[in-house]
């Protein structure tokens, strides 16, 4: 059995998006799909470096016929509720093979939420490579607004995929989509998520013992009793972890390097928290000491 360990503080606007991160299995609850059918395929995607959660659309074949991605629904139909007359920032962060892409929000007063009707937002286009790149924007909601959306468009209506270099197998990354209203004369807010959200919790440095650990398989409670506690040291962090384990623990490796596999670990990620720079540092120790 593999411990892992995130140390961080998590810092953020109020999202709309309950799954902006598409941590959740059910990675589809808030989004509406608009192409061609049978032309892109939709899936969860985990990250081998980072065991990420992502969305990823891929094209499987060419079809004429616009395509885009909405991202926000509430009572099964496109859209979150909004206020009128107020601002809204968004930010998104994205990686993949396609030539370019556009982000815009789509708006909605009483017409029925679908993209024909909506009065588009001003569009960021992007050209994704292979390392992410977050995208952020604002948008303004008239006087009858009362849902919208963020919309990610592939391609538009009346060009034909292919003759804009869009070919099968091409794909898309999508990751750590917010919506936020924009409070107090347009200053920047920031407040602490509530521990609540996805079990995640701001863990000051003390002494004090942390448990509550979740299978990362099934998101249940850990079977076994796992727990830790982080100090502050003059010149670093002092970690004291404790796992037990109903089977019998391999403990052989002693030795540094790759031969740690082989026995049971605790890995420790550190990340850099809200900042764009997506790069973990891994920490990985054998149960015999390695």
């Amino acid at each position: 059995m593999s411990v892992i360990l995130f140390a961080f503080s998590l810092c953020a606007s109020d999202n709309l998006l309950s799954n902006g991160d598409f941590e959740l299995d059910n990675f589809r609850q808030e989004l509406s799909f608009a192409w061609p059918s049978g032309s892109i395929a939709a899936s969860h995607l985990q990250e081998d470096a980072s065991w990420n959660r992502c969305l990823k659309l891929e094209i499987k074949k060419i079809e004429s016929g616009a395509a885009h991605l909405l991202l926000g629904s509430a009572d099964n139909a496109p859209g979150l509720p909004v206020k009128p007359n107020s601002t809204y920032r968004y930010s998104v962060e994205l990686r993949g093979k396609l030539p370019e892409v556009s982000v815009f929000a789509a708006m909605w007063g009483n017409e029925e939420p679908v993209l024909n009707n909506a009065r588009p937002g001003t569009a960021i286009s992007s050209r994704p490579g292979d390392k992410w790149a977050r995208l952020q924007g604002r948008f303004q909601t008239g006087a009858d607004t009362q849902r919208a959306a963020l919309v990610i468009k592939l391609w538009g209506e009346g060009k034909e995929p292919g003759g804009l270099n869009r070919e099968a197998g091409q794909y898309l990354l999508i990751d750590n989509v917010s919506i936020s209203e924009v409070r107090g004369l347009g200053k920047e807010q920031v407040t602490e998520l509530p521990e609540a959200v996805l079990q995640r919790k701001v863990i000051q440095p003390s002494a004090q013992q942390h448990s509550g650990f979740r299978s990362y398989n099934s998101l249940g409670a850990c079977k076994d009793d796992t727990r830790f506690s982080i100090e502050q040291e003059e010149d670093g962090f002092h970690l004291h972890i404790f796992c037990q384990q109903s089977t019998a623990v391999r403990a052989n490796v002693k030795a540094d390097g790759t031969g740690i596999w082989a026995d049971d670990v605790v890995e420790i990620f550190f990340g850099p928290g809200p900042s764009q720079d997506r790069l973990l540092s891994q920490f990985v120790v054998a149960a015999g000491g390695g």
